[in-house]
This record gives C-alpha cells, sequence and structure tokens, in this order.
C-alpha cells in the first residue's frame, strides 16, 4: 500500500515529519510511525503506539501465535527505546534495544525487504552510536549486515563508527 511505502521511505531516510499515524495501520507502519512520533519529541502519540503493538502482541501471544508475536514485541521494545532514548532515559533505551535484538536473533533472517521494518540490530546500532558506543555500535551494524547484506543504513552507521 501507499502508506507502508511512504513507512519504509520514511525508516530508511530518518525523514520522520513525512510520517503521519494513520488509523487502522499495519503494525510496520505503526512502528515508524512510534519512532517518527518520538523522534519528533510528540512523545504521548509515541506511547500510545507502543501500547497498541503490545496489545496487538498480547492477542498473538493468548490466541497461541507466540511466533508471530515475536515481531510485533520487537516493534514494541523498539518505539520504547527511541522514546526513552529522546527522554535522556539512554540505559533503559540501551536495555529495551537489546531486548528487542535477543528476540530478532531467535527469528530467521527476511527473504525480502526486512520485517519489522527497521532491524533491531540496526537501531541498537544507531542508538549505542548516539550514546558514544562506537564499537559496540559497530558490532550491531555487523550483525544486521549478516542477516542483511549490503543494508545501506547499516553500512552508514558502520561508517560512523570508524570515525
Amino acid at each position: 500500500t501507499a502508506l507502508s511505502m511512504t513507512a519504509r521511505y520514511v525508516i530508511e531516510t530518518g525523514r520522520w515529519d513525512e510520517m503521519v499515524p494513520a488509523e487502522n495501520a499495519g503494525n510496520s507502519v505503526l512502528l515508524v510511525a512510534g519512532i517518527a512520533a518520538a523522534k519528533k519529541k510528540d512523545f504521548a502519540t509515541a506511547e500510545k503506539i507502543a501500547a497498541d503493538l503490545g496489545k496487538a502482541r498480547e492477542t498473538n501471544e493468548a490466541n497461541g501465535r507466540s511466533y508471530e508475536a515475536k515481531p510485533i514485541a520487537i516493534m514494541e521494545k523498539e518505539v520504547r527505546a527511541v522514546v526513552a532514548m529522546e527522554q535522556g532515559r539512554q540505559e533503559e533505551a540501551l536495555r529495551l534495544a537489546k531486548e528487542a535484538t535477543e528476540i530478532e536473533a531467535t527469528l530467521d533472517p527476511p527473504s525480502g525487504p526486512p520485517e519489522p521494518m527497521k532491524p533491531s540490530f540496526e537501531l541498537y546500532g544507531e542508538l549505542l552510536l548516539q550514546a558514544g558506543k562506537g564499537k559496540e555500535a559497530a558490532a550491531q551494524f555487523n550483525e544486521t549486515l549478516l542477516r542483511m547484506p549490503n543494508r545501506a543504513a547499516s553500512l552508514a552507521g558502520l561508517a560512523k563508527t570508524t570515525d
């Protein structure tokens, strides 16, 4: 859909202002809308989106769809991690991002575009970079590249770790 194409464009370019929250959007679009809201300091919207993702995860878990719940759990933690980082709660942000990578590590690497749209290892790397932990960030970008070779955002992040 046009909305998911916009979401993918926003997550790949970091043009947060171009993401508008949408009603009845899929989880991937919600992820991007949540990160965009956090980056724009609209924490109420970001928290609501994280809560909506949490409800979707819980519904899947309650219905015995634990594997399907994993990507949603990743997205929920990613939104909460970005909110925490943007609010200056660095330690919490890094913990949440690390938890997201631990879940993603149990999933098969994607055979097409990343799902969730923002790979958790890449997001964790970006947050580590923001926290001034270049060496640790490099390890996360490398992990993303093992799962998704030549991913532009991870290559760009990796380049920043060597500055």
